[in-house]
């Protein structure tokens, strides 16, 4: 998951509680790339998430990206768009996304902009980002 900015679980069932849960009933490793948290907030929000999934996390300067990368049970799914993980974005902000949803594949083009997605994911971590947490 990239997104720059995490906003705590406020009640049951917030996208982010959810995410957790879906993470810890799936038994996924999980890996995070976000800004490095300044205020409160963000830093509970990477700490629900460590002490929930065990979560990797990497912090990255001037991060921009919202993307939402996912391999598992024979698909692949990626949602790239505007929104954050974050309250407003999930019920205040006017946002849009793209979601592609694919069965396991190397020969279509939504696979191979899986690929694409997954390399811009390594670069991102292989940049000037700092490994926050690592299980």
């Amino acid at each position: 998951m990239v997104s720059p900015w995490i906003t705590p679980v406020r009640t049951r069932g917030d996208p982010l509680d959810t995410l957790a849960d879906e993470i810890v009933r799936r038994n996924l490793s999980f890996t995070v790339i976000t800004r490095p948290p300044l205020s409160t907030w963000h830093t509970e929000a990477l700490s629900f998430l460590i002490t929930r999934t065990k979560a990797t996390v990497y912090t990255l300067e001037n991060l921009h990206t919202k993307l939402f990368r996912i391999d598992g049970d024979g698909f692949r799914y990626a949602m790239l768009g505007s929104p954050n993980l974050t309250h407003r974005a999930n019920i205040i902000n006017y946002e849009l996304s793209v979601e592609f949803i694919e069965t396991i594949s190397t020969t279509s083009d939504v696979a191979n902009l899986m690929i694409g997605l997954d390399e811009y994911i390594t670069d991102l971590i292989q940049m000037d980002s700092t490994l926050l947490f690592n299980q």
